[in-house]
């Protein structure tokens, strides 16, 4: 039965690992796509994108449906939660990353001044570069748990930017005094794209714990 597990376990890690890369390559990179349209003021490309995007959205629930089915018949596996934990929040990420395309979109009619689209910019960066540690995180964890959890050691400082640029941002927008519509959308948009960096920094935290509870490492 242990045998029976350890398989299962690595089929699942396989499988998430596919999971995140599609999250990733799919999803957060035509996010990112949105992002340029909407500095650049292209409304009918982000509608474009928009729709991809769910499209996109069905086979992330496919895959989630296959690791959790999978997950369900393993009762005695030792690290089953850790394994559930991290599929949900792999989840989560894609769904909050659908939900930042309709806020992009809402806010598409607005036209960034120079200091916005920097903003904009540097919180996409920071947002980028922590999904791709975590991304990597999890490629590495069966190799070497080790270097999965050192990889993404800097998950939190990458958050605690994004946090910060936020809180300029949105006081930055307050002081341009646009109308109330605007605003709110606009606000909306920037609280979304860091919720994503939030998830990042989850996930981080539950690849640390499965390591340490499959593998031993010490956090």
């Amino acid at each position: 039965m242990t045998e029976e597990y350890t398989r299962l376990e690595i089929k699942t890690l396989d499988i998430l690992n596919d999971y995140m890369r599609l999250v990733y390559n799919k999803l957060l990179k035509k996010l990112g796509l949105m992002v340029d349209y909407l500095i650049d003021g292209k409304q009918a490309e982000i509608n474009t994108e928009l729709d991809n995007l769910l499209k996109i959205e069905s086979e992330s629930i496919e895959i989630k449906n296959e690791v959790l089915d999978g997950l369900s018949e393993a009762e005695g596996m030792m690290v089953r939660g850790d394994l559930m934990r991290l599929t949900m929040l792999i989840s989560h990420l894609a769904d909050s990353s659908t939900g930042l395309g309709y806020r992009i979109q809402a806010a598409s009619f607005w036209r960034p001044d120079d200091t916005s689209k920097k903003l904009i910019k540097s919180m996409m960066k920071n947002v980028d570069n922590s999904l791709k540690l975590v991304r990597e995180s999890i490629f590495v964890l069966l190799q070497n748990a080790r270097k999965s959890i050192a990889m993404i050691k800097d998950v939190e400082e990458l958050e605690r930017i994004v946090d910060g640029i936020q809180r300029d941002f949105i006081q930055y927008i307050y002081d341009l005094n646009l109308e109330l519509g605007t605003t709110l959308r606009i606000r909306d948009f920037i609280i979304r794209l860091e919720e994503i960096s939030d998830i990042a920094a989850d996930i981080a935290d539950a690849i640390r714990i499965l390591a340490v509870s499959r593998f031993g490492i010490p956090r």
